[in-house]
């Protein structure tokens, strides 16, 4: 900020002024005596602020009176991708002051450029604009040079015009180029509109591009006045194009289909190859417009891009925004596909700063409290704008981390509480997780017994109940025609003597089928069971059954439904539990019975599988987390007790893996193994002539219990 300060009161000095400041006084600067176009001289040059604080100078004629203006006290470089400089009709503009990016890192410096141009005359380094236009200039610097802009705007406008074109010639202007038109296909001007027409092929698609030099530009604002007289598909579409790369492609594009409703009816994408490639569209943001676009009325089409951020509207409607645009610059045109298009009109308008403040560093006036906003100010150094900016409240917050409970002591969520004041985010304790030994416990058999007895059927339900188990596990799916029967795959070929996909065969197909025969012989001739006989049995056994809704099923809201009145039909609906990877087939468990048990399947354990979880409360419902027995440790499982969750884990086989399971658990789902009394440490007392024997169970704590 200093330096640009030094360079203000170089360049003064060496035009020979005195520049103190700009308030309630006028300050003045060279030149003087300078003729004007009646002969006379002017006056010197005076700074002064306009309504909205710009600085600009100022001289009359001595002799006629007639005034002249000039913009810019303040260095200005001139960017990359908007390579113009703008003034009102009327303005003196010194180039002295502008610096140019002649690439995008690259710049030539304000004092070593040579400014030319055919188009207007440049005067002792400064232009002159007496109308609203675009006038091409010339920055040289040595090997290099870089074409800018000067559009010139009336004073009251208030955007800068960069292109116009109205169509009211007799045909399309030399400098179009018309880049894609295939056989059968043709543009034309006719009535102030110019007409495209691609409508002789599904596959036709035509593009025309704007003059070339407005490709020296990439952000800008195009605004098209068009409809769609017809198409072949009323999918197809009519688009602008913008930063066109290398005269043809890539580019990008916003596309509006003449179903513009559609959920893609609009549409923001990239072309990354040339016509006729395959696969060259990446389509990024989709939308839809009110209504579809009627032949007999015309829309006004709106593609803005700055930086890397492109927007999309209709009518002033803002559809669709993209914020990962690439490219700095590029040509404009039309693109249509299958379509007759009729354009009224194209207008470009670029951002081009009229404001130039040299502002000092953010001071702080009030320092905010935690309860009461503060504030920052600023002023600009060269005409005195005040900017000011509110320092907003808040607390000065010191992180409390979770204090997991233990078997007796009381523990708590996460906290923080305010250094200044007694402001605290304190969400509560957590209850003790009691000893070991009082914690309820589920051993869940994996499909049945189903390391001896045939999976998912009703004889492994029955040996699981014979080898102590208190839950079952099934896999439930349905038939071709409906029916729900239990079955772990797809396919009934793993574990029948048939084959086939299970949602191709009906029930009554599914009975000639043996499902016992390939685990052992001695249960040849056992059938697939219904889920009902399923809830029927585990009812008559004591059983508490756990249903798997499978990822790779289609389960529908009516499917859930069905299962749900089965289970309420057998008044098994406060004895049962469903368990899925797929988070929607649980709500749709949840819709069903609000009251139901979910249990979140996982096969990875993190604080997010938690919050996912908690979506399945509903405040009346019990919600446990069923996670893979090999992610599981004991902050994992203090963890989900601090966010009020149980854990079960699957499936477990093999004793040394049990022995490594945290204590907490509670359930373990296994093919072979009854768990319990693995988690608990225990003294055996044996019986005497006299005294009955007892086992003597023992909590990290110290505390025991004689069974």
């Amino acid at each position: 900020m200093k330096k640009i300060l030094a360079f203000l009161l170089v360049f003064m000095m060496l035009m020979g002024i005195l520049f103190i400041g700009i308030n309630a006084e006028e300050t003045t600067h060279g030149e003087e005596g300078a003729d004007c176009t009646c002969g006379g001289d002017y006056s010197a040059w005076t700074a002064y602020a306009t309504e909205i604080r710009q600085i600009r100078y100022k001289r009359q004629c001595q002799n006629c009176g007639a005034l002249q203006t000039a913009k810019d006290i303040a260095p200005v470089t001139v960017s990359y991708s908007v390579p113009a400089i703008g003034a009102n009709a009327g303005d003196t503009v010194m180039l002295s002051l502008y610096s140019v990016y002649y690439s995008t890192s690259a710049v030539m410096s304000a004092e070593k450029i040579v400014w030319s141009s055919d188009e207007i005359a440049i005067v002792d380094g400064c232009v002159r604009p007496t109308t609203q236009g675009v006038y091409k200039l010339t920055a040289t610097a040595g090997a290099n040079s870089k074409s800018v802009y000067l559009v010139a705007k009336n004073v009251t406008d208030a955007e800068y015009e960069l292109f116009f074109d109205d169509f009211n010639g007799d045909k399309l202007a030399e400098d179009y180029r018309a880049l894609e038109i295939p056989s059968g296909t043709e543009y034309y001007v006719s009535d102030g509109m110019l007409v495209m027409d691609a409508t002789g092929n599904d596959n036709n698609h035509m593009r025309i591009l704007l003059p070339s030099w407005v490709g020296e530009f990439g952000n800008y604002k195009i605004d098209t006045s068009f409809t769609i007289l017809s198409t072949t598909n009323n999918t197809y579409w009519f688009a602008v194009m913008a930063r066109v790369q290398k005269g043809d492609y890539p580019f990008w594009q916003a596309a509006i289909r003449q179903n513009a409703t559609a959920s893609s009816g609009v549409e923001i994408a990239k072309r990354t190859k040339a016509s006729g490639q395959s696969n060259g569209w990446n389509v990024t943001s989709k939308g839809k417009f009110t209504e579809a676009i009627s032949a007999s009325k015309y829309y006004t089409q709106t593609f803005e891009l700055d930086g890397k951020v492109a927007t999309h509207a209709i009518n002033g409607q803002s559809i669709l925004t993209y914020s990962s645009v690439d490219y700095s610059a590029g040509d404009v045109g039309f693109h249509t596909r299958a379509s007759k298009v009729s354009i009224d009109s194209i207008r470009i308008v670029v951002p081009i700063a009229d404001v130039q403040h040299l502002f000092t560093d953010w001071a702080t006036v009030t320092e905010p409290t935690c309860t009461v906003n503060g504030l920052e100010r600023r002023n600009c150094e060269i005409c005195g704008e005040v900017e000011e900016r509110v320092m907003a409240a808040g607390h000065k917050l010191v992180s409390h981390a979770l204090k997991m409970p233990t078997c007796t002591e009381n523990g708590w969520q996460a906290y923080k509480t305010c250094s200044a004041c007694d402001y605290t985010t304190f969400g509560g304790e957590i209850a003790p997780l009691g000893h070991y030994y009082d914690r309820v416990f589920n051993s869940i058999a994996h499909r049945g017994y189903s390391t001896v007895a045939p999976e998912n059927t009703l004889p492994a339900y029955r040996l699981a109940k014979e080898m102590g188990f208190l839950c079952a596990e099934c896999d439930v799916v349905f038939t071709k025609d409906g029916v729900p029967v239990l079955l772990h795959d797809s396919t009934i070929d793993r574990t029948s003597n048939g084959s086939g996909k299970i949602s191709e065969l009906t029930y009554e197909e599914l009975l000639q089928y043996d499902f016992g025969s390939w685990k052992d012989s001695k249960y040849a001739g056992t059938k697939i069971p219904t889920f009902e006989e399923f809830i029927v049995l585990c009812k008559e056994l004591g059983l508490h059954p756990y249903i798997e809704l499978k990822e790779t099923e289609s389960f529908t809201q009516a499917r859930i439904d069905s299962l749900v009145q089965i289970v309420e039909k057998h008044g098994m609906l406060d004895n049962c539990t469903w368990i899925s990877f797929k988070l929607n087939y649980l709500n749709y468990v949840k819709n069903a019975d609000s009251t139901a048990r979910l249990g979140y399947l996982s096969s990875s354990f993190s604080q997010t599988v938690i919050d996912t979880a908690k979506g399945l409360r509903n405040g009346t419902n019990e919600v446990f987390l069923d996670i893979s027995y090999t992610v599981i440790n004991e902050s994992n499982v203090l963890l989900a007790a601090a966010n009020g969750f149980a854990i079960e884990v699957w499936t477990v086989d093999s004793e040394a893996n049990l022995k490594k399971l945290p204590k907490y658990i509670s359930g373990v789902a296994s093919n072979v193994l009854l768990a319990e009394s693995y988690f608990l440490t225990s003294t055996v007392t044996e019986p005497t002539c006299n005294e009955q024997g007892y086992t003597t169970y023992t909590c990290a704590c110290g505390a025991t219990k004689v069974d």
